[in-house]
């Protein structure tokens, strides 16, 4: 997916305009399961209390939506510690741990793999900094 900033027109049955061209020309960047952000938006994608960026910029450089970085902030609004999501984090890690084995054989998924294993590792890391021993269940 992609997040832009264009116009668009859209009825029960259509979506077109410049915006729609603009995200489907950038989604066709993303070879890895991300929601890729257009740099013309990535300043809107702070939370204005803390002034934390919701972008996840992996080896490759390429801006993405930090979504579970957005839902650790949201559960930090509602009173809930940041620590709270590692143990979703720690069972993501797990699933997909058993995912890499059952596509085993097949290279083309590979890359997948390993940048949604680096993206929940830096979740992990950015949540739970002090590795305090968390762990899901």
């Amino acid at each position: 997916g992609a997040l832009v900033r264009g116009p668009v027109l859209h009825n029960k049955e259509l979506i077109v305009g410049p915006g729609v061209v603009k995200a489907v020309e950038l989604e066709r960047k993303a070879h890895t399961p991300r929601i890729l952000v257009d740099e013309e938006i990535r300043p809107l994608l702070f939370a204005k209390d803390t002034a934390q960026e919701f972008t996840y910029r992996p080896h490759d450089g390429t801006a993405c939506f930090d979504y579970l970085g957005y839902l650790s902030y949201r559960a930090q609004l509602s009173g809930l510690p940041a620590t709270d999501i590692v143990p979703d984090l720690s069972r993501l890690e797990r699933m997909l741990l058993r995912k890499r084995e059952q596509d085993a054989g097949h290279p083309e998924l590979d890359h997948k793999n390993d940048w949604m294993s680096c993206y929940l590792a830096h979740c992990l890391q950015v949540t739970n900094p002090n590795n305090d021993g968390r762990k899901g269940g």
